[in-house]
């Protein structure tokens, strides 16, 4: 269960918060609530009662706190009292949230309130006290009672985090020129204060610095949940005197962080609705309800209960019912526990076999006998380069009763922390088989071995590849604060672009409902490609280069599109034109091919010949409509189906031939206006049993998957076969 929390955020709403400074195109105000919105949403993000927000605002048109009657705390509202923040109270933030007329109120007595708000709140319980300031500090502050303030966040551990608006920051590089004395004097102020306040927990950063920290996710902190309380045995655990038995706990180690789920909500209805200002309607979740039926002798649905199903198991296309009484029979009876097996060495684990989340083991704080007893085994392994082999059973609870597993048992030994860190292993069931061939020679079929082969790579490729992945080594890629080289990609520095994209996603929209949402951070889409520094030293260039020549890499020409795209065809072994002998044997073949006509006697010969000899000046509209206007005459002239055949053939043709030069506009085109004139009458009648015809032989509209991106989408290729 995590730390209970009370954050108050003390933010300045005076009239210069409206000004815009620095060449900034946003006021200061809204400069600064970049920094509390992003803090005030991971707290609702969240989602704990426990994790409560309080907001005060100082410099503000009118005076509502519990210290009023005190004219020193005028100008000062609470505009939200200690509590769980919800999206509403976002709502409300955004409308108080605006620069007053004033410049009127005190910035310190606002703390007064604000400590006055959390001692109210948390009164003697345990909670994690915090106070975030937000200010420009270009108003003056009465610094009477300076040292009581001191000393009641002191007595209290409240810790105080000071975020000025172009504050001087050394330490970030930032000096605001031609800084007022009342704000210098407030800026000297506020480090005295927070350098006062005891154990580090006065925090002085200028706003500039923290907005540029925004972009860098936070970590959840977790606390450690045990997952498994039980022994750890070594030997016969019946057998006391040789065995070793150690009393462990088990905690998670390495676990996926998931991304938030969404889920389905509808728009609340009835009479008994309440709608907020806007005149929206409040959402409702959905939630799902599953019925059973069975089917009756007289074919109707009769449902059922849950109670009064079984369970059964499919055998073949039987099924085998296993009733309440005898499901313990498929359940496997073990005793809970960490028992090793064996040791083997380091060296023979294949790290594949890590199948799931790592868990580290540890003995019980309680216990130090037992401490002592595995840190020996530890240290042992550790000192062998061995592992420990394990069978790990977690529970015999009846309602999550869990298998045995096998596992590996790792020694991780660090100056403050020993553990085993546990991983799961396959069985025998769980391991895919595969054979590949092998990429270092070739096999042919007479059992002859090739080291050379066009489909193996020559020493020189070779030698181009290993100085290429030399170059780009991570290793070094990297910079650390004192410009040495270093790791580049840390497993610390890289995170989750989905979880924490949804996360940023969520949050701005639950500020900002009507504003598009900006990209993604930079640090999330950092690691997507490799550094441009590392792509640009010398010695990749060299071997990049290297690589390129050794492997004959060539630029593929971009896809030419219609009679530029030629089909090789095969050549006869005489090496003759074939298809020229023919036309100029044929005078009629060549009048058609030139006139961009299709001969009715040989039309599926004459369009294939015409598209395969045609150039950039042939109209393939023309020569497609000519094909088209053939089977129609087909359609028309058939007595019942007698023609469907053919024309379907045709129709086939038709398609493919224009999908592969790439004319699938024209096709579609030509086929809507044929559905127009089909479903017209104008094919001899009634001809809807053709079109039925062209449906089963899926002779439609092309479609974008087909199409290579050209094409309609799945919808309206379904629509169009609606008549």
């Amino acid at each position: 269960m995590a730390d209970k929390a009370a954050t108050v955020y003390v933010v300045d709403l005076g009239a210069s918060m409206g000004q815009f400074h620095s060449g900034r195109t946003e006021s200061d105000l809204d400069f600064a609530l970049r920094y509390v919105w992003d803090k005030i949403t991971d707290t609702v993000m969240n989602g704990r009662k426990t994790d409560t927000v309080g907001v005060v605002g100082f410099r503000t048109d009118g005076t509502d706190n519990s210290l009023m009657q005190d004219p020193s705390y005028q100008n000062i509202k609470v505009l939200k009292p200690l509590g769980q923040c919800l999206l509403p109270d976002i709502r409300n933030l955004q409308k108080e949230f605006v620069p007053s007329g004033t410049d009127e109120g005190d910035g310190m007595s606002a703390i007064v309130v604000a400590i006055d708000l959390i001692s109210s709140y948390c009164r003697h319980l345990k909670y994690i006290k915090k106070i975030i300031y937000v200010s420009n500090g270009t108003h003056n502050m009465d610094p009477a009672g300076f040292e009581d303030i001191i000393a009641q966040l002191n007595e209290l551990k409240i810790s105080l985090t000071v975020v000025g608006v172009d504050f001087d920051d050394e330490e970030y590089g930032f000096k605001e020129e031609d800084k007022s004395e009342t704000k210098a004097a407030n800026e000297q102020l506020f480090k005295t204060f927070c350098s006062s306040l005891t154990d580090g927990r006065g925090v002085y950063a200028t706003c500039a610095e923290v907005i540029e920290t925004l972009q860098i996710p936070r970590m959840k902190q977790v606390r450690p949940v045990k997952t498994f309380n039980g022994v750890l045995t070594l030997g016969d655990p019946e057998d006391l005197e040789n065995s070793l038995i150690i009393d462990v706990e088990q905690f998670p180690k390495i676990m996926q962080a998931k991304p938030v789920s969404a889920s389905s909500f509808a728009v609340a209805t009835g009479d008994g609705v309440v709608k907020d200002e806007e005149g929206d309607a409040g959402m409702e979740q959905v939630r799902a309800d599953r019925v059973y039926t069975v089917e009756e002798e007289n074919g109707k649905k009769k449902e059922v209960e849950v109670e009064e199903l079984d369970r059964g198991y499919m055998y073949g296309r039987a099924i085998v019912p296993i009733n309440a009484s005898d499901r313990e029979i498929t359940d496997f009876n073990a005793s809970p526990g960490l028992e090793i097996v064996g040791f083997i060495p380091k060296a023979k684990y294949e790290r594949y076999l890590c199948m799931s989340n790592c868990t580290q083991i540890v003995a019980k704080k309680d216990n130090p006998k037992a401490r002592l007893a595995l840190s020996s085994l530890i240290h042992a392994m550790y000192e062998l380069d061995h592992y420990g082999l394990g069978r790990f059973v977690a529970s015999t609870n009846t309602k999550s009763k869990k298998s045995p597993v096998m596992c590996i048992l790792v020694p991780s030994i660090s100056p403050d922390h020993e553990c085993l860190i546990k991983t799961e292993l396959p069985f025998a069931e769980d391991v895919r088989h595969f054979r590949f061939p092998p990429l270092d020679h070739v096999k042919t079929t007479s059992g002859k071995v090739l080291t050379q082969h066009r489909l193996l790579p020559t020493p020189e490729l070779q030698s181009a590849m290993d100085d290429l992945v030399d170059s780009m080594d991570l290793m070094t890629a990297g910079t650390d604060d004192d410009g040495n080289p270093c790791e580049y990609a840390k497993v610390e520095d890289v995170f989750s672009p989905l979880y924490h994209r949804i996360n940023q996603v969520i949050k701005y929209r639950a500020v900002h409902p009507d504003e598009p949402v900006p990209p993604p951070h930079d640090i999330l889409v950092k690691y997507s490609q490799p550094p441009k520094e590392l792509l640009e030293k010398e010695d990749f260039e060299k071997a990049h280069e290297a690589v390129l020549q050794a492997a004959e890499v060539k630029k593929v020409p971009p896809k030419q599109k219609g009679f530029g795209k030629v089909r090789e065809q095969p050549k006869p072994l005489s090496g003759l034109d074939i298809d020229a002998l023919l036309n100029a044997e044929d005078p009629d073949v060549q009048k058609q091919t030139k006139a961009n006509t299709v001969s009715p006697t040989n039309a599926i010969p004459d369009f294939k010949r015409a598209l395969e000899n045609g150039d950039e000046n042939t109209d393939i509209t023309t020569l497609s409509r000519s094909f088209l206007g053939v089977i129609e005459e087909v359609v028309k002239e058939s007595i019942g189906d007698s023609g469907y055949e053919r024309a379907v053939e045709m129709m086939a043709v038709l398609r493919s031939e224009l999908i592969d030069y790439d004319a699938v506009e024209i096709f579609n085109e030509l086929l809507n206006g044929f559905k127009k004139r089909l479903t017209g009458g104008e094919f001899g009648g009634d001809r809807s049993d053709f079109w039925e015809v062209l449906r089963k032989k899926r002779l439609g509209l092309i479609k974008e998957s087909e199409g290579e991106g050209v094409g309609v989408g799945e919808e309206e290729a379904k629509a169009f076969w609606e008549v």
